[in-house]
């Protein structure tokens, strides 16, 4: 299952932009610092997608986010939690 792959991108002017990268459906997405999209680009492969991960995105942006994370309603036993 592919997950959906959310990085922060540092502009030279202090701006910070957020690139979506959504596998399952074929999706990379950049949004600005107001989060309107300012490009989108679809109906790609998960390798295609994959690719701009590793040769653009790793050089250039900070991962920040990666689904699927275990939600606050997950029974999972946790000792370290009273």
């Amino acid at each position: 299952m592919a997950k959906t792959t959310i990085w922060t991108w540092k502009q030279s002017n202090g701006k910070i932009f957020t690139v979506i990268a959504d596998p399952e459906n074929g999706v990379i997405e950049v949004r600005d610092d107001k989060g309107e999209v300012i490009f989108r680009k679809t109906q790609l492969s998960h390798k295609q997608i994959q690719h701009v991960e590793q040769q653009f995105l790793s050089q250039v942006a900070k991962k920040t986010f990666s689904q699927p994370q275990p939600t606050p309603t997950d029974n999972t036993f946790d000792p370290m939690i009273a």
